[in-house]
């Protein structure tokens, strides 16, 4: 399988030179809500070895912050192949959803991520492996703009 990640790199980095790469975001993420675990291993390895700062991590992030805008179920499916990623690579796959999660708190509509409202456990354990939600915290609209605001006070 591991001949896969430098294609499934390539095809973030086409999407990020076509401006496309919300709607690749969705494809991926239909892909690995139908194929379950080979799906989000392959996604999630790839993930794993982005180079930051590259073309591919930029694809990365735009990914992750156009896909936590869209819906929970949307964000279920990229979790489970970030938790892939934090698993193979823990610094580097919580810096991906960093990024990507502060650019979704800026780019969202209503400036929030309320997608995470219904989000199952999988991206809540990953959210708080990575520091982004306290542990204990769930995934609650009140509980998450408060860690927005929280984010957004520290940056300032």
């Amino acid at each position: 399988m591991s001949y896969l990640w430098p294609s499934l790199l390539y095809s973030w980095q086409s999407a990020w030179y076509q401006n496309a790469v919300p709607t690749y975001a969705v494809s991926v993420t239909n892909q690995i809500a139908e194929y379950g675990y080979p799906a989000s291993y392959a996604y999630g390895n790839a993930i794993a070895n982005a180079e930051q700062g590259s073309d591919n991590w930029r694809a990365l992030t735009e990914a992750t912050a156009s896909i936590f805008c869209q819906s929970s179920s949307a964000a279920d499916a990229w979790s489970s192949a970030i938790a892939v990623a934090v698993s193979v690579d823990q610094g580097n796959g919580c810096q991906l959803l960093a990024d990507g999660y502060a650019a979704a708190a800026s780019q969202c509509p209503g400036n929030n991520a309320q997608v995470l409202d219904g989000v199952d456990q999988t991206t809540v354990d990953v959210l708080t492996t990575c520091g982004i939600l306290a542990p204990g915290a769930g995934a609650g609209r009140r509980r998450l703009q408060a860690a927005l605001a929280a984010d957004r006070a520290l940056r300032a």
